[in-house]
């Protein structure tokens, strides 16, 4: 009996033990994952992931970072509540990975005190700059009370002067005093609500000071031009008619005094006001957060950026709507935040200039695809690059017929740096020698603004005269970048069709990028598209110059065409045949000035690999990469790449977005194909008689 006392004992105590252990173990284990976990995406856009741009960007920051949402839950729509959690989720990882960010989610219908706390943050951190605006504007309350005031003092002086009997033949004079005992009788009620008003617009833990200083400045100055100066000067001229009984002049000359010092104060503070300027970075602030109920802000170090609801998603264009693939929106989240990370962690944003002889615009929406760069342009304006166009042709007034005259190249600011992207000029006509007036204009530019260390990435385009001693006057100014682009020829590869006819095709893809350039090495295999290229020889003989292909075509049956001004059919010439042609280059000279990084120039020798039409091509055409997703995501991502490179931001160079990232099946191997028709034809079959023979099997046993 005892013995069995003592079993049951050590029983019941290893159980309770292995209890214990167990518990311990799912504690600790739970604890482990909280505190070291690994998440894994497995959604198809990677709507919870960060792309390598952006964790580039976050590992780098210096500084503590704040993001606040602001959704009023109370005001939705679907799309608004599918767009909403979509950046809560995205917001959210930003915080995960860096402990530099941390994030805050709130409800102003929910979270008043928060919000209020949040307001007055906001308020605190730009009081230097609102501090003159704001004794400005109670000055001029001041300015308003004392007319007030003054209106309240005067009334009775005014009264005796109707009451006066000496008055009442002179029916002008009293009815103009009656007026004038009529309206300054209301400024005591009006003024005061007036002031009233304005005091409750900036009690708000967001104060209107931009609406307080035109609210202001129009009292003021009706109270001074239309009220005060009128009464003081037809007082005066009353008072010094001999008509007027003395002693209603005596009374209208001692009004018109002490209203003209009243006078005086308000002009003071309407002059104070007028040129105290404005905080307008806090206005626009305020009234971004207050018109749209939805916000996102991003607190940087001594800055914000406020971003809306409908900023992170770019809705489809009519004229998607109207081919019927207006299915989808493309959000645009962690774009928008990462640009605005960067933007308050530049100290100088880059200049960028597209400099074109187009007669069209070539930044604006509704252009010649194949002239515009409105995407690139987008991409840019989402990193808070100052971007900008210029041209030295006239340019048409749309609508008009009329032209405008070019104007002066843009000016970078001392300290910033600048980026030139030449985009293609049209070839020279020997038989229009006006027709060279931009590409000469340009190359005059270029030489000023290379003189200067800028940075440039040069797009150009073959030219069939090239060959005969013209061409285009920038391409030798390249020479000493160890450049020379043979832009007499285009690059052919010889193909055949489905019927068996050779042909000459001049478009050629590109997956296979160089790791040998910072520029190329986080494409990966993005796919890229060169319609019409050009080859690109390099030598330099510079120590200082280092030039590095950056866009190399590979294959067989390639070729460089010369005669480009023949109608014949290309046909493959052996004797500039090559197995791989250069079309882009990434040139770096080197300086002796320590203070100055190295000058870098790009040179791509092809005119369409970076326009709209290439960079916007989707599964439905030109203009349907917003929807569908980029056919040729290497484009966009080789000129952003490009610019960071030039103005000297590597740090930002590496993978592209997930907005740009095409998941696409490849095409299948003959042996491929074999295997998964042997599986299907024969493997599943024989699956099933194996089952089958199993449970035979069990069953002759059991």
């Amino acid at each position: 009996m005892q013995l069995h006392t003592q079993r049951r004992l050590i029983f019941g105590l290893n159980v309770t033990i292995a209890v214990l252990v167990a518990l311990a173990i799912v504690v600790l284990l739970n604890y482990m994952g909280n505190r070291h976990f690994v998440r894994i995406d497995r959604t198809a856009t990677r709507q919870y992931s960060l792309s390598p741009q952006t964790l580039k960007v976050i590992a780098g920051l210096k500084s503590d970072y704040r993001i606040v949402t602001l959704f009023d839950r109370g005001q939705t729509t679907s799309d608004e509540v599918q767009v909403r959690q979509r950046a809560i989720d995205l917001i959210d990882e930003y915080a995960r990975y860096s402990k530099r960010i941390t994030v805050e989610h709130l409800d102003p219908s929910l979270d008043v005190g928060r919000v209020e706390s949040l307001y007055k943050t906001l308020n605190d951190r730009y009081k230097d700059k609102l501090t003159p605006q704001s004794e400005a504007i109670e000055s001029s309350l001041k300015a308003v009370e004392q007319a007030r005031q003054a209106a309240v003092k005067e009334a009775k002086p005014i009264q005796s002067v109707l009451d006066d009997p000496g008055l009442a033949s002179d029916s002008q004079t009293l009815d103009f005093v009656r007026r004038v005992a009529l309206t300054l009788g209301r400024f005591d009620t009006q003024l005061d609500s007036f002031i009233k008003t304005v005091r409750r617009s900036l009690d708000s833990p967001l104060p209107d000071y931009a609406g307080a200083r035109d609210d202001l400045e129009r009292q003021l100055d009706a109270i001074h031009s239309r009220v005060l100066t009128q009464v003081i000067e037809q007082f005066r001229l009353i008072g010094k008619s001999p008509q007027s009984p003395a002693s209603v002049r005596d009374t209208l000359l001692t009004t018109a005094d002490n209203l003209q010092e009243t006078d005086k104060q308000v002009q003071q503070a309407l002059t104070r006001l007028q040129s105290t300027p404005g905080v307008d970075a806090y206005d626009q602030l305020r009234s971004r957060m207050l018109q749209d109920p939805n916000t996102v802000i991003v607190f940087g170090p001594g800055q914000e950026r406020v971003l809306t609801l409908n900023e992170l998603v770019r809705n489809p264009t009519k004229e998607q709507q109207r081919s019927g693939n207006e299915s989808e929106q493309v959000f645009l989240g962690e774009e928008r935040i990462t640009g605005s990370l960067v933007s308050m962690s530049l100290e100088n944003p880059p200049m960028v200039v597209f400099v074109s002889t187009s007669p069209q615009p070539v930044l604006t929406p509704g252009g010649n695809p194949q002239l515009s760069y409105t995407n690139m342009a987008d991409r840019l304006r989402a990193m808070n690059f100052d971007v900008r166009e210029w041209s030295p042709m006239p340019r048409q007034i749309a609508g008009s017929g009329q032209t405008m005259p070019p104007e002066p190249a843009p000016q970078p600011k001392e300290g910033q740096p600048a980026v030139w992207v030449v985009l293609p000029s049209e070839p020279i006509n020997p038989m229009n020698p006006m027709a060279a007036v931009g590409p000469e204009s340009v190359a005059t530019m270029i030489k000023q603004r290379l003189a200067l260390g800028d940075s440039m990435l040069f797009i150009l385009v073959a030219e069939p005269m090239a060959s005969f001693g013209g061409g285009n006057p920038i391409v030798p100014l390249l020479s000493e970048f160890g450049a020379s682009p043979q832009l007499d020829r285009v690059i052919f590869k010889q193909t055949t069709s489905p019927d068996g006819q050779k042909q000459a095709v001049p478009q050629h893809s590109v997956t296979d990028w160089s790791s040998k350039s910072l520029i190329t090495q986080a494409l990966g295999s993005l796919n890229a598209m060169f319609p019409t290229p050009s080859p690109i020889v390099t030598a330099t003989a510079d120590d200082k110059v280092k030039v590095t292909p950056i866009v190399v075509i590979k294959g067989q049956g390639l070729w460089a065409h010369a005669e480009l001004m023949s109608n014949e059919q290309p046909q493959y010439n052996p004797a500039t045949a090559a197995d791989s042609f250069t079309v882009g280059v990434a040139c770096e000279k080197s300086t002796t000035d320590q203070d100055h990084p190295a000058q870098r120039v790009i040179v791509v020798a092809d005119p369409l690999w970076a326009c709209d039409l290439i960079t916007g091509y989707g599964a439905f055409g030109p203009g349907s990469a917003e929807i569908t997703g980029a056919a040729f995501p290497g484009n966009s991502e080789l000129f952003v790449n490009s610019i960071y490179w030039l103005s000297h931001q590597d740090s930002l160079i590496a993978a592209g977005a997930r907005t740009q990232d095409i998941r696409r099946i490849g095409d299948m191997s003959v042996a491929a194909l074999t295997t998964i028709r042997t599986l299907l034809l024969a493997g599943l079959p024989l699956l099933v008689m194996g089952i089958g023979l199993a449970v035979w099997v069990m069953r002759r046993r059991g």
